[in-house]
């Protein structure tokens, strides 16, 4: 049963729904007269808010925007939320739009007093909703951002006169954190190596499937050491109240074997032993440290290949593309008897 948790903040709305139950801040959905009272309508566009054209399971929504563009090559709606856009977080904004016609772009647009954040996001699909994703993560660190504009198909020569609508203006948290990926040829952290040989960021011994990546980091053990171990110090908290969930890739010349991956810091840590169960080729990993969600003074990781086996090794291991995506959490869903 789907549940919706729908709390006021501010004058948006945090809610939790079928989105995979994560968080977002809903600013238009054009139900009830909408959540935004004031969309304007600029060079010459008409805009309304109309029963939605084409309901399907992309946007079952009963009412939704609609924008008609005039002769203008730049007709946009522009709409004040009254209060701060914060990106710090939530900067992945969604919107759902129906366009009569692809192969054109729509221009998304948060902007203030100060500097602005924008994206023009080409248009995949004509006569049917689609849900777009932008990335606005650059605007993070700007705090006085509270207008949204959005102009579909415009400085294409003379405006084309056609209805697009739009509908669920949320923005989102991202679904990950990329901590290190090594493709710029060098590392993201300042890796070293303990009792054992970080060789620094080298191309990738096995393109493949498994990792396509161009760069990838090696390290290598030194015998008799039987505690070899890649370190880096991030200079900041990792924060695992949320994105404690990590995928990795690792290739490793031997196998059966264990990697060991670790965050620690401020006299805690939290840890994973994984066994690596195949040799030579690339294998994603994920290691759950969702134990150290309550933790604060987390800043480093260290990761062990072959770690504790008596003697030691002088192999070399690679490994690459460091994310940390959500845990998954079950809401109330009301299914079980005693829910």
């Amino acid at each position: 049963m789907r549940k919706v948790l729908l709390f006021l903040v501010s004058a948006f709305f945090l809610s939790m729904t079928a989105y995979g139950q994560v968080p977002y801040i809903l600013y238009e959905d054009f139900e009830n007269e909408g959540v935004q009272a004031a969309w304007n309508p600029v060079n010459g566009a008409t805009f309304a808010v109309v029963d939605n054209p084409d309901s399907t399971a992309v946007n079952g929504s009963t009412k939704v925007g609609s924008v008609t563009n005039s002769v203008s090559d730049f007709n946009f709606m522009l709409v004040n939320t009254g209060s701060r856009i914060n990106l710090t977080e939530y900067n992945q904004m969604r919107i759902k739009v129906w366009s009569p016609v692809a192969g054109v772009q729509f221009l998304f647009k948060i902007e203030g007093p100060g500097p602005d954040v924008e994206r023009f996001v080409p248009i995949t699909a004509a006569n049917q909703w689609v849900e777009y994703t932008i990335d606005f993560s650059n605007g993070a660190g700007i705090s006085d951002l509270n207008t949204f504009l959005i102009s579909f198909n415009p400085f294409n020569g003379p405006g084309d006169g056609s209805t697009y609508y739009f509908d669920f203006v949320a923005a989102f948290k991202p679904d990950s954190r990329t901590w290190e990926t090594f493709e710029s040829g060098t590392a993201a952290l300042p890796w070293e190596g303990i009792n054992g040989s970080y060789n620094g960021v080298v191309d990738n011994p096995d393109v493949s499937a498994g990792n396509m990546s161009s760069k990838v980091a090696s390290y290598t053990n030194i015998a008799p050491s039987d505690f070899c171990f890649a370190l880096a110090n991030t200079g900041s908290t990792i924060d695992l109240s949320e994105y404690n969930q990590f995928k990795f890739k690792a290739w490793s010349p031997i196998a059966p074997t264990r990697v060991l991956f670790k965050i620690e810091g401020g006299g805690q840590g939290v840890e994973q032993f994984i066994d690596i169960t195949v040799a030579n080729q690339w294998v994603e990993y994920t290691a759950d440290l969702s134990a150290g969600a309550a933790f604060t003074g987390l800043t480093t990781f260290l990761i062990s290949f072959n770690p504790f086996e008596a003697g030691g090794d002088n192999n070399t291991y690679y490994f690459d593309d460091i994310v940390a995506v959500r845990a998954e959490k079950t809401y109330e869903d009301f299914e079980s008897p005693s829910g």
